[in-house]
């Protein structure tokens, strides 16, 4: 079971997506996610149709997104620390913006 939620099974799928403690991430209403159906029950499934449905930009905000949530989870396990959701979209922005003055420079 899930050790956030204790409601569903732990998958990938869930802790990156269907999970209430994913879900506080996505259906926040400046992502290009929000909104979305939470019905995917498998990761590549998902990724399938982020890809087909996002653009390169905002591809990479969710995969940078996902990492956040799975540090959250993390954190939350083995220190008992739940980062707020508006952090992890401020965070994810950040990152973003790392990457690309990285990518710029090279």
């Amino acid at each position: 079971m899930c050790m956030i939620c204790k409601v569903e099974e732990e998958t990938v799928t869930h802790v990156l997506w269907r999970c209430i403690a994913a879900n506080d991430i996505w259906v926040d209403n400046t992502i290009p996610v929000q909104k979305w159906s939470l019905n995917e029950s498998e990761f590549m499934e998902l990724w399938k149709r982020l890809s087909d449905n996002l653009t390169e930009a905002e591809l990479k905000w969710v995969a940078a997104a996902m990492w956040r949530i799975w540090l959250r989870r993390n954190n939350f396990l083995f220190q008992d620390k739940m980062a707020d959701p508006r952090n992890i979209i401020q965070v994810t922005d950040e990152l973003l913006v790392l990457f690309h003055e990285a990518q710029d420079k090279r």
